[in-house]
């Protein structure tokens, strides 16, 4: 089996009652949906907003089967999601999505991971070539499964600017470099570099301490 990453549009996401679920979630600054099971016909995902969502939105959402705020400050999230929503992202895919990886909120659309067989992989090679499904593959690689290393909840750009950052002293106490320097030095923005790290840090926290 073969584990693809790979960013999927919002405008290729045209179901109305996704696409404002996914819009509240951005609107609150959720950044990543924390896969917690996916049974039957429903899966289940931890999300961490800013400030508190609009639950009467939530519980009028087709998209949304339960929900229950755990948390309230800073409030965290439950969301019971109807499996519809796995077949509206993969309704012309051969591709089956699993659970156990996050669902990360990128500026133009939502870092997923599927899991495919060689077979499978080359069919859905062909329909992102051959019809108007913009995936943005970001990697392929042999399916590792359930992991107890930390480092394999992030992307390989994700890593790469960690470890840069780790070895260029950023992490120190006194910090040897700043974000601006790392941003020099890799020829990126600083904005990028920030946001690159702030998504490694949250995955590996969460990775390690089991929030």
């Amino acid at each position: 089996m073969r584990e693809l990453r790979a960013i999927l549009p919002y405008e290729s996401i045209t179901r109305q009652e996704l696409r404002e679920l996914l819009d509240d979630l951005r609107e609150a600054n959720v950044e990543t949906a924390f896969p917690v099971s996916c049974t039957g016909e429903k899966g289940v995902f931890r999300v961490r907003p800013d400030e508190r969502l609009d639950e009467t939105m939530l519980s009028r959402n087709d998209a949304v089967a339960e929900f229950e705020r755990l948390v309230d400050s800073p409030p965290e999230y439950l969301l019971v999601v109807s499996l519809h929503l796995q077949r509206t992202l993969f309704e012309h895919s051969p591709a089956t999505p699993i659970c156990e990886h996050e669902l990360v909120f990128c500026e133009d659309g939502i870092e997923i991971t599927v899991v495919v067989s060689q077979p499978q992989l080359e069919e859905l090679s062909s329909l992102v070539e051959e019809t108007d499904m913009s995936w943005e593959i970001l990697s392929i690689g042999k399916y590792r499964g359930c992991s107890n290393d930390a480092t394999d909840s992030l992307t390989d750009r994700q890593r790469d600017v960690l470890l840069y950052a780790y070895e260029e002293g950023y992490y120190d106490v006194p910090r040897r470099t700043t974000l601006s320097d790392l941003a020099g030095e890799l020829d990126i923005d600083e904005s990028t570099i920030a946001e690159h790290l702030r998504r490694a840090e949250n995955n590996v926290f969460s990775q390690v301490l089991g929030a």
